[in-house]
């Protein structure tokens, strides 16, 4: 399958999702992997502002932060924005991050309360085969998963 829309490279990951807030316009599969994204560049950030802290602000340098990020982040999204790994301080990306994650996880538990519940028990979702269902119904929930 030949889909060259998918094949995105050097997007602003951390850019903000406010207008991927609508629910009527957007899917809850993808608000739910739009939120794990964010929440994966937050967990990284903060690793890596951890390390360099622990190191001294003057220690870490780009590549040094880069190879940490190669060895320890749940993604690579990062390894191709030097322009973020340069800095001394991530505190208000971190911020900016966190707010977006909870931002995002709050409009997927309205689009759906079923959800982020469904997360703990994939089995359940995952292997169900749903009916007629409504948008905020747990049927949508078990599309959602089989969608992802």
């Amino acid at each position: 399958m030949n889909l060259p829309f998918l094949d995105l490279h050097g997007e602003d990951t951390v850019e903000d999702i406010e207008e991927c807030t609508n629910p009527t316009v957007v899917r809850l599969s993808f608000m739910a992997a739009l939120t794990l994204v964010k929440i994966c560049l937050l967990l990284d950030l903060e690793n890596l502002q951890a390390a360099v802290q622990k190191a001294g602000r003057d220690k870490m340098t780009i590549e040094q932060n880069l190879g940490f990020l190669q060895e320890e982040a749940l993604s690579d999204i990062l390894l191709s924005r030097s322009d973020i790994v340069s800095k001394d301080d991530f505190g208000d990306l971190v911020a900016e991050l966190r707010r977006q994650s909870l931002g995002m996880y709050k409009v997927v538990k309205e689009y759906n309360r079923y959800f982020w519940p469904a997360i703990l028990e994939p089995e359940k979702y995952g292997n169900a085969i749903p009916g007629a269902y409504s948008w905020r119904s747990e049927e949508k929930t078990v599309l959602a998963f089989r969608e992802s």
